[in-house]
């Protein structure tokens, strides 16, 4: 947008195609490995773009970075009720949460997907997986390909909302605060790393404000709570709020398994109805969410 006078709707694209198409090479040998071996390797591929980032002043600006990237051009914004005396940072603030509720709705879709299941299925018991016949490291490169893509576009507002883009953007810290996000908000729950985004720049603006060695503090947190996250203790915290959780699950998850499945953070369950003998499957009698 800066340097080549993009428009908006064709540089978010671009950014999330570039991105997959990086995750694309990266993830043909990262899948390869498992465990501690492939997070070591997925640093290892970050501190060589970092790398790249620092020394390619050309493209890249070096440690000066891109600085004064513009807002785009949100005029057509101004036709919109409500929105039309909103400043131009309000109104890319409203289109930056539309992206991300589109977002976080494509990803439900992929999640309820076949191919959301298979990958449910290789993250529970690869080897079983992988013993029934499916492709685990495909499955694996595909999951990392998609995950790079939204990452291109978290990106590519990131950097346009800090009116800039810099080399420490892709040091390691910033890959670690993704992992933190999603350790307070709960692995394995799909509102998990909503929440704890959320967690975490609230921790970060009251604590700063009270001392400078707010990491030392986040890290006393996080050494304190249980593999629950936050979502799960909230939904701990009364029936009320566990059967919330379970409605949840549900609207996230809109094809879940037709066998009734506990909410994860209590003992209510879907009710279920049996069908005539001969269909040998079982459903949910009531699929209504209600508090």
């Amino acid at each position: 947008m800066k340097t080549y006078g993009m428009s908006f709707a064709i540089a978010l694209p671009a950014a999330a195609l570039g991105a997959a198409l990086g995750a694309l090479v990266f993830g043909y040998f990262c899948v390869r490995l498992t465990r501690i071996y492939f997070a070591m390797l997925t640093l290892a591929f970050s501190q060589i773009v970092w790398a790249i980032c620092f020394k390619w002043n050309d493209v890249t600006g070096g440690d000066q970075g891109l600085p004064d990237v513009p807002y785009p051009n949100l005029d057509w914004m101004s036709s919109i009720p409500f929105l039309d005396n909103l400043r131009v940072s309000d109104q890319f603030y409203v289109l930056t949460l539309a992206l991300v509720m589109v977002s976080l709705a494509v990803i439900q879709r992929i999640i309820a997907s076949p191919f959301g299941r298979m990958l449910t299925t290789i993250r529970e018991n690869p080897q079983r997986a992988a013993s029934i016949g499916l492709d685990v490291r495909r499955y694996e490169l595909a999951a990392f390909v998609v995950a790079g893509g939204f990452a291109g576009i978290a990106g590519a507002l990131f950097g346009i909302f800090n009116r800039g883009v810099f080399a420490d953007y892709v040091y390691w810290p910033k890959s670690a605060e993704v992992m933190i996000m999603a350790i307070l908000g709960g692995i394995g729950h799909f509102w998990g790393p909503v929440v704890g985004a959320a967690t975490l720049v609230l921790l970060n603006q009251e604590i700063t404000s009270y001392t400078q060695y707010w990491p030392f503090v986040l890290g006393a947190i996080l050494l304190r709570r249980d593999r629950r996250g936050v979502v799960r203790r909230l939904c701990l915290a009364s029936p009320k709020a566990g059967r919330l959780c379970q409605c949840l699950r549900c609207a996230a998850s809109p094809s879940r398994s037709a066998v009734s499945e506990p909410c994860p953070a209590s003992t209510w369950s879907w009710p279920r109805a049996r069908l005539p003998r001969s269909s040998g499957r079982t459903v949910p009698a009531n699929r209504r969410c209600s508090i």
